[in-house]
């Protein structure tokens, strides 16, 4: 199976091709993704010698993340999938940060927090027992978020430990300080089996999220 994957939902661009379970991934720091995504993804391909008709499925974070980068993959995907016919498999960014967080402990009740834009975050609500297709994001504004004692925080970065770090009755876990990344690698290392059961291209998986609703 050939998998091909990205995430433009963060400053930090990834692509990964998965050559029957080999995952490659490069990472390309501080770059802006409308200006590099498609060479790039032109040049993994031929790197490892594989036509785009030789794909069996895309898988790409829709966010919420970066308005702009999550809107130039989703673009990009969508050229790709439709005329070659290759399925797509859009993940939630919440959903991958629960994904690892179970991963580190088996959390009963917590939430995901990513950074949006100046004072603004995504939030979602969590229990051990997540579903890709139904992830409530909400957008709050810093001043708005408030927990409960005891509250179990999953970030992805030491700026946001920081930020909520002044309350002592939350337990904040921090994902990269537990080797655990929102990339293109892990995501597709994150998909089972019933990811790829009878699927066909579908244009709704290509849409990016913006939070503040239902994926």
């Amino acid at each position: 199976m050939v998998i091909l994957s990205i995430d433009a939902s963060s400053e930090h661009l990834s692509i990964a091709i998965s050559l029957n379970g080999v995952i490659k991934q490069r990472v390309f720091k501080h770059e802006k993704a409308s200006k590099i995504l498609l060479l790039e993804i032109e040049k993994m391909l031929m790197d490892h010698d594989v036509h785009k008709e030789a794909l069996n499925y895309i898988v790409f974070n829709k966010g919420p993340g970066s308005f702009t980068g999550t809107r130039v993959a989703s673009s990009v995907i969508q050229a790709i999938a439709l005329v070659h016919n290759i399925p797509v498999i859009g993940l939630s960014s919440m959903w991958l940060m629960a994904f690892h967080a179970l991963d580190i402990r088996k959390f009963e009740d917590f939430y995901c927090i990513r950074h949006a834009y100046s004072r603004m975050f995504y939030l979602s609500h969590f229990n051990n027992h997540i579903k890709k297709d139904s992830i409530q994001v909400n957008l709050i504004e810093e001043k708005e978020l408030t927990f409960k004692q005891n509250s179990i925080i999953i970030t992805e970065n030491d700026n946001l430990v920081n930020t909520f770090n002044t309350n002592e009755k939350i337990e904040i876990i921090n994902l990269s300080e537990n080797n655990k990344f929102i990339d293109a690698k892990s995501m597709i290392e994150s998909l089972n089996e019933a990811d790829f059961s009878n699927r066909n291209f579908n244009l709704h998986e290509t849409f990016p999220d913006y939070a503040d609703h239902e994926i």
